[in-house]
């Protein structure tokens, strides 16, 4: 890994000192530095290659886990975004085909654009339907299923998601919560060291269990 990062950057220095209009170059000279990226700072890395593919991306993003399915350039996301893990764009819905293909043979698939606004944060594993706009200073919540736009300083969760909360009111409710860790020392996106999470929050008690269905409302 060391030895191929090395070869990059001095391919990358002999490029660099070059005027080189060549297209092919430019596009070689965009793969190092994407290789570089992948070796050093694979969130940033991934942000990049979200660019190349098409999609319109703001300043100071992280994506630390995005697939787009599968046209980027209906994507629009916005400054100082975050992306968890595994979450999914879906910018079309072959659903419709398979369902109305005898009735419509010509029918192709349903297609929409994705926006996502400023400063928000879509959690881990959550998927984005197609012709969906997130406003500014939303969240999502790990494992949401976003079908419907939302407005700005929503903060969304469920399957379809719906808003549980004002982003002013989530932010002091997590304020107040012990489990919720508060440290100069580590500032996100800083990792904090598991012992001192062990520390922190082993100790506390687990939600309260929600009230079990009665026998007679439950499906057979």
């Amino acid at each position: 890994m060391k030895l191929k990062l090395q070869i990059i950057r001095l391919l990358r220095f002999v490029l660099d000192r070059e005027a080189f209009s060549s297209p092919k170059l430019v596009k070689f000279r965009r793969r190092l530095q994407l290789g570089e990226l992948y070796r050093t700072d694979v969130v940033q890395y991934r942000v990049e290659r979200t660019k190349d593919m098409g999609a319109k991306v703001g300043k100071n993003c992280r994506f630390f886990g995005l697939d787009i399915f599968s046209e980027p350039r209906l994507v629009d996301i916005g400054d100082n975004t975050i992306m968890s893990g595994k979450v999914v764009l879906l910018t079309h819905d072959g659903a419709i085909h398979s369902a109305a293909y005898n009735e419509i043979p010509d029918i192709n698939g349903y297609y929409g654009r994705i926006s996502i606004g400023r400063n928000c944060f879509i959690g881990f594993g959550s998927i984005i339907m197609p012709n969906v706009r997130i406003g500014d200073n939303c969240i999502v919540c790990p494992g949401s299923v976003v079908v419907h736009s939302f407005a700005d300083n929503s903060v969304i969760r469920g399957n379809p998601a719906v808003v549980i909360a004002h982003r002013s009111a989530w932010i002091r409710m997590n304020e107040e919560s012990p489990n919720t860790i508060i440290d100069p020392v580590y500032r996100f996106p800083t990792v904090i060291p598991e012992e001192l999470i062990l520390q922190r929050v082993a100790h506390l008690p687990f939600s309260e269990a929600r009230r079990p269905v009665p026998a007679e409302t439950r499906a057979s």
